[in-house]
């Protein structure tokens, strides 16, 4: 019934994992290596990229259980958390823990969207790169295991 869910994920899940490739390049995250300028906002680049594939995967999943995707100026903090709550069309899609490691990557993101690079953290940057392979392993786990939970998940009354 959620072929069509279950390859537009997939889809994300692989696009995500090329992406992680790429951290492989950046100065190690440990802080033993001040990188320069422009591998700061790599490094930026990246991590927003990867918040921005995270999204993808909520938003899919919401457009496809329900057709309802918030709005409004707070709408990528209400995806994040609406996907850590069942709701009559879906079970929830998060763990706590996922949502709340997902939630420092969509800080990020903001921070990288409205300041100059030079103003970037890059200890804060560091961990959130370092963390990246658990965070997709986890993620891409909340994803199947919300694909079998969605199966048996009981079609709202009208």
């Amino acid at each position: 019934m959620w072929g069509r869910l279950s390859r537009e994920l997939a889809l994300e899940l692989a696009e995500l994992s090329d992406l992680l490739a790429t951290v492989a390049e950046l100065p190690p995250a440990d802080g033993s290596v001040r990188p320069s300028r422009v591998e700061i906002l790599a490094a930026g680049a990246i991590l927003h990229s990867f918040y921005n594939g995270a999204e993808n995967l909520l938003r899919r999943i919401e457009i496809a259980t329900h057709a309802s995707v918030p709005r409004g100026e707070h709408w990528h903090t209400q995806l994040l958390d609406r996907a850590a709550h069942d709701t009559v069309y879906r079970p929830r899609v998060l763990s706590d823990s996922l949502h709340t490691r997902l939630d420092g990557y969509l800080r990020f993101r903001h921070a990288f969207r409205h300041l100059y690079a030079q103003h970037l953290d890059w200890g804060r940057m560091g961990e959130l790169i370092g963390d990246l392979p658990a965070v997709l392993e986890s993620l891409e786990v909340a994803i199947r295991d919300f694909l079998v939970r969605l199966d048996a998940w009981p079609a709202p009354s009208a």
